[in-house]
């Protein structure tokens, strides 16, 4: 049988032609599924679905992603109800509510020498007729509906209001022309926080990189790129977050529920391992239903503390006017497991914390971490700790339980934390005002902030001239010793399996004081090393004095 020959049987058969020469692959497809499963539902105050995604599909052909897009929301759970006095809340396996607006001209324009086979089934309709009968099922569904918009894309957009849609998926003309205009005709109309997502990237990726210049273009399946509104700016020096917006995206308090804003600052795009990015999810870091998590987006500068201290002064803007509870960071090169977040929030109120930070190996094979100890006596010497050293802690620790006593020089000896994976309970104390502490006067100034110091040293050599040294305080460490300031609880913890990205993945879970390097490691691989890691701590002889050098 010829290819023409089976494509008419498949046609009359009723059977979706996939493609029709410009098929989607199926990792491809389910990449799409993913990006729509990811988007945040509207919820009322009772935790029912208050209205429908709202997805604008530009360039539909006979529907291939429209079904996939539509089969991504029969799989999410819509609504949860209150479970009782002192039980939890109930999920409830409703559809999500969605409308999929499909643009497309259904024009002959685009040849395919299909159309004779086509228009023998359909009609004059030809591909149009086609898309109908494939979604006929959603044309007028109660709860997931397609709705067909017969028209040009740059038309079609002046029918929507900016913001309107969750996600915006382009996949029509692939000429450079054509790309840019359905940006720039579509990009307005996501709303804040939505996603903005197209096909082919290999094929338009030059078009748009240009047109979203200012944002984190990321890749995801084989050819899919995406971006989220709202936050993801390259320039530093551009408030891309805007805070009321992101405040009102955040609707009515979820019943029982605290509000936790999740962050991610990026430095270099390269440096954002595509684990990392990919777990920079709300569905994944709380997979428990207990807390209310809300993304900004990812916020990229060249200006790291900067680009915190914006992060930071988000959840405090939220604090203050009672909409955000928690606030957690996981950086872009941080790849924690599913449920980290769900995690170190129970562990964090087990123990009491303010803060609560992970453990995370250094980019090296040295087995050091950035977890440090403070010199009393010295502020820009600092102790490393190593997991070795940490394995013979407790799993969660803070600085009472360090072996310091009987060691009077060590007095005033702070817990110095990497802030690449932590939690933080929001308190009046993140108000407070710098001078006002020691009542001195003051414009304003915060006492809590990310603050990067450097300096140089200039010794003389042995010969008579000078030697130079470069120093640095990071942005964690000048953190944790602000929050040590105010007599906050600071603790650090290794419970979490965290892989760190450089040039390779180094993880939180050592041998022998040695890292082991991770490509992709099976879950049986890293259930070795957590064993390991449990073995190591097992045997520890004894715990040694942690001094500063």
């Amino acid at each position: 049988m010829s290819a023409t020959q089976d494509l008419h049987d498949r046609v009359l058969a009723g059977q979706l032609v996939s493609g029709l020469g410009f098929q989607t692959t199926d990792t491809d497809l389910e990449a799409l599924r993913d990006l729509v499963r990811d988007l945040p539902i509207p919820r009322d105050e009772s935790g029912k679905q208050s209205r429908p995604l709202r997805i604008i599909e530009v360039g539909s052909w006979v529907g291939e992603s429209a079904m996939a897009m539509i089969e991504a929301c029969q799989n999410r759970v819509g609504t949860t109800v209150d479970g009782g006095p002192g039980q939890p809340e109930q999920c409830c396996n409703e559809p999500i509510a969605v409308e999929i607006y499909c643009v497309d001209a259904w024009s002959r324009a685009i040849a395919t020498g299909l159309e004779p086979i086509i228009d023998s089934v359909q009609g004059s309709d030809g591909l149009y007729g086609l898309f109908l009968r494939n979604v006929q099922p959603y044309l007028a569904h109660p709860t997931q509906r397609i709705i067909p918009i017969r028209l040009p894309s740059f038309t079609a957009s002046g029918l929507f209001k900016p913001g309107f849609a969750d996600l915006v998926w382009i996949d029509g003309d692939h000429s450079p022309s054509a790309v840019a205009m359905d940006i720039e005709a579509w990009q307005p109309i996501v709303r804040p926080l939505g996603t903005l997502c197209g096909h082919d990237y290999d094929e338009v990726n030059q078009t748009v990189d240009a047109k979203l210049a200012d944002r984190e273009v990321l890749e995801t399946g084989e050819s899919i790129w995406y971006c989220q509104m709202g936050g993801q700016t390259r320039g530093a020096g551009e408030h891309a977050v805007t805070i009321d917006t992101v405040l009102a995206e955040m609707g009515p308090r979820p019943t029982r529920k605290r509000n936790v804003l999740l962050v991610q600052p990026l430095y270099d795009r390269g440096a954002c391992d595509a684990g990392a990015r990919d777990q920079y999810n709300a569905h994944r870091a709380s997979r428990s239903g207990k807390y209310h998590v809300l993304m900004p987006g990812i916020l990229q500068g060249s200006l790291l503390g900067f680009v915190c201290n914006h992060l930071w002064a988000l959840g405090l803007y939220g604090y203050e006017r009672g909409q955000v509870d928690d606030w957690a960071m996981q950086h872009a090169d941080v790849e924690p497991p599913d449920g980290w977040l769900d995690l170190m929030m129970a562990e964090r109120d087990r123990v009491g914390a303010d803060i609560l930070a992970a453990a995370i190996p250094l980019k090296d094979n040295s087995g050091d971490t950035s977890t440090a100890l403070s010199n009393p006596r010295d502020p820009w010497t600092v102790t490393k700790l190593s997991m070795r050293q940490i394995a013979m802690l407790p799993e969660t620790f803070s600085i009472d339980d360090l072996p310091l006593e009987g060691h009077p020089e060590l007095a005033g000896t702070q817990l110095l934390i990497n802030t690449g994976l932590m939690v933080v309970k929001l308190g009046d104390w993140a108000l407070k005002i710098k001078g006002a502490l020691n009542n001195q006067s003051h414009s304003g100034e915060l006492a809590t902030c990310f603050t990067v110091y450097d300096r140089i040293i200039r010794t003389q050599g042995p010969d008579g001239l000078g030697q130079y040294t470069c120093q640095t305080m990071s942005e964690d460490w000048n953190f944790a010793r602000m929050a040590n300031a105010l007599g906050l609880k600071v603790f650090c913890t290794s419970k979490p399996f965290i892989t760190h990205y450089g040039r390779q993945g180094f993880t939180n879970a050592t041998h022998r004081n040695r890292f082991a390097p991770v490509g992709a490691l099976s879950p049986e691989q890293r259930a070795a090393i957590e064993q390991a890691n449990q073995e190591l701590a097992a045997e520890a002889p004894h715990r040694e004095v942690l001094a500063p050098a």
